[in-house]
């Protein structure tokens, strides 16, 4: 193909990440490349949600191919963007989880292409718009030596000024929010959860593996929803009786006449709770069986959505400066049979 004046840069990379792909070992019967020790400083704990904002923990792990960190997280930047760990060799395979959200332009342009590679072996690709969590199985010998890599290759990388929106020429292709590794022994399998285990929403939490999208970075002990929507997903063993949801969440101070926040919760798209939530206090909803098992008699799948319609900012609320639109605090949440 032979590029005009017209053509957008961002088509243009799709050559240089071919080449990219090369000398990172895609080809089948390669020999992966080296890890250079000299760019890990920390061993990474299974389980460690690294944050990518404005005085998180990323600069350790991050390799080539990002911009500064922003207030949020921090864009990839070009058609390529590496990660290095220093790991405890696992003894089953690992589950990627990441926050991400895309350099994108709907409806022209509605989505960021992340093909993900560990060592050259190909791992998944992710096609990133909206913030939302994306996950991958990372097989145990990529870090059997001791050290993990990841390459996010991302061809269609684009700058503000190939939008139209900005004379900005940095290629941008996503924005990575937070990352965490998790063990076999945590995650089994992509959203595979046992009925009665409580998972915390703290920074070193297990329910980062199950979230989708509408949640903010992980805090000391709690994860907020951010928007008027935030879900899960989880994968439960076959079912033949009614399921309890229960949850520990609390929200903003709101004013004197309004100082409740109201929770919908829906379960595959069934409404089965309201709740009104102000301190911390747990709440619980039931889940017929019918509902998750009409998904997948063998597995079934259950996603949890909690709408939060009057989600507003603690800089609206005059309580700071923090001005992402907050539904409900989340401690901790089990689901059990009944």
């Amino acid at each position: 193909m032979t590029n005009g004046p017209d053509t957008p840069r961002w088509l243009e990379t799709v050559g240089r990440v071919v080449a990219l792909s090369a000398l990172l070992g895609v080809g089948c019967g390669e020999d992966p490349v080296e890890l250079p020790r000299y760019s890990v400083e920390h061993t990474y704990v299974y389980g460690e949600t690294v944050s990518f904002a404005l005085g998180g923990d990323s600069t350790r792990f991050r390799t080539s191919g990002w911009a500064e960190p922003e207030q949020s997280g921090t864009w990839t930047e070009g058609a390529a963007a590496s990660l290095s760990f220093r790991v405890e060799p696992p003894q089953g395979p690992l589950l990627l989880v990441a926050k991400l959200s895309g350099h994108v332009k709907p409806p022209h342009f509605p989505a960021q292409q992340v093909h993900l590679y560990s060592y050259g072996q190909h791992l998944g690709v992710w096609r990133v718009a909206e913030p939302g969590v994306f996950t991958a199985t990372v097989p145990p010998h990529l870090a059997g030596s001791g050290f993990l890599r990841l390459d996010l290759l991302i061809p269609t990388a684009a700058s503000k000024a190939d939008f139209g929106i900005a004379q900005e020429d940095r290629r941008l292709g996503v924005l990575c929010h937070e990352l965490t590794v998790l063990p076999n022994s945590v995650a089994p399998g992509p959203r595979t959860y046992n009925l009665g285990t409580p998972l915390s929403f703290g920074a070193h939490g297990g329910a980062v593996a199950y979230l989708l999208t509408g949640w903010s970075q992980a805090e000391a002990g709690w994860r907020w929803t951010e928007g008027t929507s935030a879900s899960l997903e989880f994968t439960l063993p076959k079912i033949g009786r009614d399921l309890t949801v229960r949850a520990r969440l609390s929200a903003l101070k709101r004013s004197a006449d309004n100082p409740m926040q109201r929770v919908l919760l829906y379960a595959n798209g069934e409404k089965v709770a309201e709740w009104e939530v102000g301190d911390a206090a747990d709440f619980a909803a039931a889940i017929p069986a019918a509902i998750p098992a009409a998904i997948a008699e063998a597995a079934p799948s259950l996603n949890l959505e909690l709408q939060t319609p009057n989600a507003t900012s603690p800089k609206a609320l005059g309580l700071g400066e923090d001005a992402r639109v907050l539904g409900v605090c989340v401690y901790e949440l089990q689901i059990t049979g009944r």
